[in-house]
Parts: structure tokens; sequence; C-alpha cells
């Protein structure tokens, strides 16, 4: 059963855990994450035997369904009275993200934008004939980090429509549904940058900065096409080669980091200035002396 809320407990991290696989993977995030922050950690879990001390609360719900929509009524029963910030199972996390918490001063939702758009896969397979309003203009907002103001009557009332939206539509994935039930209820959302939220790896992905939280299962046998969370060694040694650079880089599985300054044009820019080559302009003023 659900614990009772604590004066104590105004913000904090939350995992929602159905199913063995979850469990096992959620310990390599949540051990990241108590590295980096102080913050109590809660888990809202199905397992009633399940134990571990790296969670502060932990939450028995057996009522919780299963599916990408568990995260939903899991959220509206977090045990923090005024800020959450909800965060997958199969994420890293790589640097303090507790700013989060202070961007929810000024907005009610923090997430980052889906970089795809549109989750046309999950769509389109469950009902394809279904119109999407401002298709191509609006992006999906990213449900893997979610920081909330559950403190705020108008979120709890979001949340609650985007459960009925969910249930509603029956897409497997919970990114349309909640940009359907944001089009409906409209709620402030702050942008979290992409780093805050990184994947993508597997067919390249883009960072700007050193990336603070990765969402992405980096393990893979021969032998199987579905992809795993591995030890947190070996996590956390993936993320560090990442960081090894934080300034533009493109990150491929497989290939390793590409800095912005490996490709053709930068290269062929640096050598024209070891060359001594100058600019247009210079050029321009050498001519006319």
């Amino acid at each position: 059963m659900q614990a009772e809320k604590k004066s104590n407990l105004t913000k904090g991290f939350l995992y929602v855990v159905i199913g063995q696989k979850y469990h096992q993977e959620v310990l390599v995030s949540v051990r990241s994450l108590r590295k980096q922050t102080q913050l109590p950690i809660a888990i809202i879990t199905d397992d009633a035997t399940f134990k571990s001390e790296w969670f502060d609360v932990i939450i028995h719900e057996p009522a919780l369904y299963r599916g990408y929509g568990t995260k939903i009524p899991g959220m509206v029963r977090s045990p923090f009275s005024d800020k959450t910030v909800f965060i997958d199972t199969d994420t890293f996390v790589a640097d303090n993200v507790d700013g989060i918490f202070d961007l929810l001063d000024y907005f009610q939702f923090a997430m980052s934008l889906d970089l795809v758009g549109h989750s046309e896969m999950f769509i389109r397979s469950v009902r394809p004939d279904f119109k999407l309003r401002l298709e191509g203009v609006l992006h999906e907002f990213h449900t893997g980090v979610i920081g909330y103001r559950n403190g705020d009557s108008r979120v709890m009332e979001y949340l609650a429509h985007w459960d009925r939206v969910h249930r509603e539509l029956g897409f497997k994935s919970d990114m349309p549904s909640f940009r359907e039930a944001f089009l409906d209820l409209p709620v402030s959302i702050g942008i979290l940058p992409n780093e805050f939220n990184f994947y993508g790896t597997a067919t390249g992905a883009v960072a700007f900065n050193k990336v603070r939280i990765l969402h992405e299962r980096i393990g893979r046998k021969w032998n199987d096409r579905r992809t795993f969370v591995p030890s947190y060694e070996q996590v956390e040694a993936y993320v560090r080669k990442i960081n090894r650079r934080t300034y533009k880089r493109i990150v491929i599985q497989g290939l390793g980091v590409i800095p912005y300054n490996w490709t053709p044009v930068a290269i062929i820019s640096k050598i024209k200035r070891l060359l001594g080559v100058g600019t247009s302009s210079k050029m321009n003023s050498d001519k006319k002396k």
C-alpha cells in the first residue's frame, strides 16, 4: 500500500517499476543517481518483497497496470509533497540534475523534446487513420525524465487527464498520449537540454555539453536483437568516454565519439591556419595595398 506523504519529503526523485527486468536495471540507475544528489529517492513497485539500500522511500503498489503508461498513476502517487522528478529505469545519471527542481519554480513541468517528433510506429500500428493535431509543428515531449509540481492542483488534474487519454487511445508509448493531453489541457513546460535525457547513440546522437543523464540500453548480444542495461561499471565507462569532451560531438555506438573539429571542413580549416592562409577580408586588404 502507499506510504503517507511526510512533511519533510517536499521534493525528490521517483522511479516507477513493474516487472523483474526493470527491477534489475533500476539498481544501476539509482546507484548512479545516489552518487549525484543528496535529495531523497523513492520507488513505487509491484514487488512486495523488494528492498534496496539505495532508496529512501519504497512504496509497494500492486494495483499499477503494466505497460509504458504505468508511470502515470505512479507519478500521481509520488510521496513528495511539492516537486518530483520522475526518471525511467534504463538511465544512468552522470552529473548533478538537481537544477530540474529550480526550473519547476518557473514551470509546472520540466521535460526535453523528443528529437524524432512523433512516435509514428506506435501510433500507426494501433490506429493507422489517427489524425495528429499540429503534425510536424509540435514535437512530442520525451517522458523518460519528467519534472513536475505535484503540489499544483492543475498538474494533478493534467496527470489524471493524461492517464485517461492514454488508456482511450491505446498507444503503447505514453509520449503521443502526453502530447494529445497537452493539446486538450495546456500546462507550462520548461524545456530541458538534450543532455538531461540523452539517447539515440545506437544510430548517432549529438551532444553539445556534458551528458547528465544517459537514457539508453547499451548492452547487446550477438544471438539476441534485444538491448539491455549492462553492469554499472560498463555504463559508467561508456558515459565517461562520452564526457571526455564537453563540446559539440557525435556519439555513435561501435564507433565512439567524434568531435566537431574532426569533420572534413574543420580539418581543412585547421590546415589552412597552419599554412598561414588568411581570411578573404584580409586578402582583399592586402590587394589594396
